[in-house]
């Protein structure tokens, strides 16, 4: 087991832009937080800010690369992607104290998650939505329990069959029918981002 430690959870579900498609910006902000990055206050969340900041450079945070261009426009930052990332590529990110962003379809429209941690039958994650359950989501709420995604582990078939997967529909599938040993064998394209600071 390995956890990179002092990773903050931000919830995506009361940002002030697009609150439901902000999965992009929230994840990366968690990111950056750890690294020491505050913002400069323009708006009430560091996610907001992150949210203007890619509207006003025109990087689209809903594509790899524009996460990428976002997360590397702060000093020092570096986004190691690929988008063939293996379940291996992610525990040796961790072993070299990264952090990691995933795209997966945990939701019919996709999503994206941090993982900043792993056991022998998953990843430690901060998922900014809520916690999810095949196929479902205990939402996170505003007004509530506003940290129903932080520190979860999900299991390697989750993140194969979501991360590795085209569409929800074939994430079913493959959820359905792969056991934890196979999820380890058959995830080869994963877009991994490896967040750190040189």
């Amino acid at each position: 087991m390995k956890v990179i430690n002092g990773v903050p959870y931000f919830s995506q579900v009361d940002n002030k832009f697009e609150p439901y498609t902000a999965c992009n910006v929230t994840s990366l902000a968690m990111c950056l937080w750890y690294w020491g990055f505050r913002g400069r206050g323009s708006q009430r969340q560091f996610e907001d800010e992150l949210y203007t900041r890619a509207v006003d450079n025109g990087w689209n945070r809903f594509t790899t690369w524009g996460l990428k261009g976002l997360a590397e426009s702060f000093d020092g930052i570096k986004d190691d992607l690929t988008e063939k990332g293996t379940l291996k590529d992610i525990r040796e990110a961790i072993d070299e104290g990264k952090l990691c962003i995933l795209h997966g379809f945990f939701t019919k429209e996709g999503h994206i998650i941090v993982v900043y941690g792993y056991t022998d039958s998953g990843f430690i994650v901060h998922d900014p939505y809520g916690e999810w359950y095949p196929w479902r989501y205990d939402v996170n709420e505003p007004r509530g329990n506003n940290k129903k995604g932080e520190g979860l582990e999900y299991s390697k078939r989750a993140i194969t069959s979501c991360c590795d997967s085209w569409s929800i529909g074939e994430a079913k599938v493959r959820y359905s029918s792969i056991s934890n040993s196979q999820a380890e064998k058959e995830a080869n394209e994963i877009w991994l981002h490896r967040i750190y600071k040189a």
